[in-house]
C-alpha cells in the first residue's frame, strides 16, 4: 500500500477533519452552556452611576429612538454588588457570544468547502 497514494491521503485527511469537527462540536456545546449559565445568573447591559458619592443609579443602554433609562438602586451594598456582577456577566456573555459566532463561521466555511470538494471530485 502506497502512503503517497492520493486516496490514502484523502482518507487520512477525512479522519482528521472528523476529529476536528467533534472538537468543534464539543467547544460549541461548552460555549452554549456558559451562555445559558450566565443568563440564568442574570445579565444587565448598562453602567452604574454614583450621585453625590452615595446614591447609585443603573444607567441602562439606550435604544434607538428612546431616552436612556435610569433606575435608582439606592445605597445598599448588596444590591449594588449584584448589579455590578450582572454588568460584568454581560461583558463576559458578549465575549463568549463573539467566540461562538466566530466558531460557527469557521465551521460553516469548512462545511462549504467540503461540499464544494465533494461535488467537484
Amino acid at each position: 500500500m502506497n502512503k503517497n497514494n492520493p486516496a490514502n491521503q484523502l482518507i487520512k485527511e477525512i479522519a482528521s477533519i472528523s476529529k476536528d469537527a467533534q472538537k468543534g462540536l464539543a467547544l460549541r456545546n461548552s460555549l452554549e452552556e456558559k451562555l445559558k449559565k450566565l443568563q440564568k445568573l442574570g445579565i444587565v447591559y448598562g453602567s452604574l452611576y454614583k450621585r453625590d458619592e452615595k446614591y447609585v443609579y443603573l444607567l441602562h443602554r439606550s435604544k434607538v429612538g428612546e431616552k436612556r433609562r435610569r433606575e435608582y438602586l439606592g445605597v445598599d451594598e448588596k444590591v449594588i454588588a449584584h448589579y455590578e456582577a450582572c454588568i460584568e456577566r454581560s461583558k463576559e456573555y458578549d465575549q463568549i457570544q463573539k467566540s461562538l459566532n466566530s466558531l460557527d463561521s469557521r465551521l460553516q466555511n469548512a462545511l462549504h468547502y467540503l461540499k464544494l470538494a465533494r461535488f467537484t471530485a
